[in-house]
C-alpha cells in the first residue's frame, strides 16, 4: 500500500470492524492514526496513538435518525478546524446529533451552532 494519506478517520462500528478484519496491514495502519468510531446511541470513541476516550451520547427522545451520520462528522470537523481540542469537538458533535435526532428531516433538521451551544450549556 502507498504512503500516509490521513491523520483522522471517521467511521461507524461496522466500517471499523470491516477495516480491521481486512487484514493485519490495514488494522496496523488504524493504530497509527486517529480514528473516531461512531457507536450509534452509545456515543463515539476516539483512538489515537497517544490518546483514547469515549464520548457518551446524550439521552434524548429520538424521532428521526436520518442525517445523524452526517451531522456528527460535520460538527466534529468544523470544531477541529476552528481549533477546538478533540474532546470538546466530540462533545459538541454529540450535542448536535442529540438535537438533530429529536427533529424530523435531514439538512433542515440539523441544529445551528447557537442551538448546540445552548444545549451544551443547559443539558441536565
Amino acid at each position: 500500500m502507498g504512503g500516509h494519506y490521513t491523520d483522522l478517520l471517521v467511521v461507524n462500528e461496522l466500517e471499523e470492524r470491516e477495516i480491521r478484519d481486512a487484514g493485519p496491514e490495514l488494522s496496523e495502519r488504524l493504530g497509527k492514526i486517529a480514528v473516531v468510531t461512531t457507536l450509534g446511541g452509545k456515543g463515539a470513541r476516539y483512538c489515537a496513538p497517544d490518546n483514547a476516550f469515549e464520548a457518551a451520547a446524550y439521552s434524548v427522545e429520538a424521532v428521526d435518525t436520518t442525517g445523524a451520520g452526517n451531522t456528527f462528522p460535520g460538527y466534529l470537523l468544523a470544531a477541529l478546524d476552528a481549533g477546538e481540542i478533540v474532546e470538546n469537538a466530540m462533545r459538541g458533535a454529540m450535542a448536535a446529533v442529540a438535537l438533530k435526532v429529536t427533529r424530523i428531516g435531514t439538512s433542515s433538521a440539523i441544529p445551528t451552532q447557537a442551538e448546540v451551544s445552548d444545549f451544551l450549556t443547559n443539558y441536565g
